[in-house]
């Protein structure tokens, strides 16, 4: 069952997860400036990919599905490598808190069979890949409000090349995706300050021993 942003359990590593322009950056910006620079982080994969220079719809060629199957495959063995290598710096750092800009289980909303097709894909388990991950906050996309907010808030990124119903789509593709993860919070709250106040108290909840 799903939990609100108050029915909190401990649990160990965070992700963030959602459809585009939900604040998730935004959201790990602000825990490192809340927790002192203490944690590390694994950037959005999709991000770094596009904005390093792998070629992107819009700007380099036209989106296809061909593109779109090979740039999973790339997301998917970075994502692997990108945990692993923040892991290690956490522990060569003594800093115990790795936050993750998205998960494996976030490609699942780009195939049609969803959850299925992307283990039949990539050979893997959903159930163990699914338990990498202890805590998923779900951040809701603030698409949902209309096409015209969604047009107002691609405005600063050049890689939200995605049209509005695909973005709508892939919202609902990765809510399908952590679907029956125990520890999931999904954070509706419009208002950005009032979003980044619900995740830092998820994340104080959480990891932070309560004050003496």
């Amino acid at each position: 069952r799903d939990r609100d942003v108050t029915g909190v359990q401990t649990c160990a590593l965070p992700i963030f997860t959602g459809g585009p322009v939900a604040g998730k950056s935004t959201a790990v910006e602000h825990l490192k400036a809340a927790f002192s620079g203490s944690i590390v982080v694994v950037p959005e994969v999709a991000t770094a990919l596009l904005s390093g220079g792998y070629p992107m719809p819009g700007r380099d060629l036209e989106w296809t599905q061909d593109w779109q199957d090979s740039f999973q495959d790339a997301v998917f063995h970075v994502q692997g490598s990108a945990e692993r290598a923040a892991a290690i710096a956490a522990q060569q750092r003594g800093q115990g808190l790795v936050v993750a800009d998205r998960g494996l289980l976030d490609g699942a909303a780009y195939f049609r069979g969803g959850r299925n097709e992307f283990a039949e894909h990539f050979g893997v388990d959903i159930d163990e890949t699914m338990a990498n991950y202890a805590t998923v906050v779900h951040l809701e996309s603030l698409a949902v409000r209309g096409r015209n907010a969604w047009k107002a808030l691609r405005a600063n990124n050049s890689s939200r090349f995605r049209p509005y119903e695909a973005v709508l789509a892939f919202e609902e593709g990765v809510k399908e995706a952590w679907d029956g993860h125990p520890n999931r919070y999904i954070v509706t709250e419009h208002e950005l300050d009032d979003r980044l106040l619900a995740v830092e108290g998820i994340i104080r909840a959480i990891h932070m021993p309560p004050e003496t």
